[in-house]
């Protein structure tokens, strides 16, 4: 197996940053991803409980699965 096989991964990271500020009754969560391998972005969301939503950012392969 070759240097470059060896290194191989399914994630692709682009760098960006993420921040989240809670308060008593509210959370705020932003994220600048910089994905920049697909032109339309789709973020796969789903909620953990009533008011608790989660998203994840910039995976490639999550994004693929849905």
């Amino acid at each position: 197996m070759t240097k470059q096989e060896a290194n191989w991964s399914p994630y692709d990271n682009n760098g960006g940053s993420c921040v989240a500020i809670a308060g008593a009754d509210y959370c705020v969560i932003t994220a600048d991803t910089r994905y920049e391998d697909v032109h339309r972005l789709q973020y796969p969301h789903s909620r953990l409980l009533q008011n608790l939503p989660i998203v994840s950012f910039n995976v490639e392969t999550i994004i693929a699965s849905y």
